[in-house]
């Protein structure tokens, strides 16, 4: 069945017309307003901050992971230990480089630059999403 909308009518009550003679009505989507959390992402993650680091555990379902979070010039720094190879042999792996400081992590690039330490967290989060 293909299904044309009114485009003319007000969203209150917009029709949706069969391409058959009958027509029915659709009506206006509910969506409930979420509210952004008063508590920062890394603090409910219990992520700590010492000697200009934040640290705490990356995690996604099945996995957690050590992981540091820095600035260097104003830009956000990441890194993550003991990476699953599934991370560092999938689509994402050029984004993840072996550490020379630290042995057993992994410096993480980031393809656009956070804006903050949890957009950074949760984008190392969403990249071991997508692969796991």
């Amino acid at each position: 069945m293909q299904v044309r909308h009114d485009s003319q009518a007000q969203p209150q009550s917009r029709v949706a017309h069969r391409v058959e003679s009958r027509a029915m009505a659709v009506p206006k989507a509910i969506v409930p307003s979420v509210r952004q959390s008063a508590v920062p992402y890394h603090v409910a993650q219990n992520w700590t901050y010492n000697n200009h680091t934040w640290r705490g555990e990356y995690r996604v379902p099945g996995v957690q992971c050590a992981g540091e979070v820095w600035r260097h010039y104003g830009k956000f720094c990441a890194r993550i230990f003991n990476a699953p190879a599934a991370v560092l042999n999938g689509p994402h792996s050029a984004c993840f480089a072996p550490d020379v400081e630290k042995d057993g992590w992994h410096r993480i690039h980031f393809a656009t630059m956070p804006k903050n330490v949890d957009a950074a967290i949760l984008a190392v989060e969403q990249r071991l999403q997508e692969v796991l």
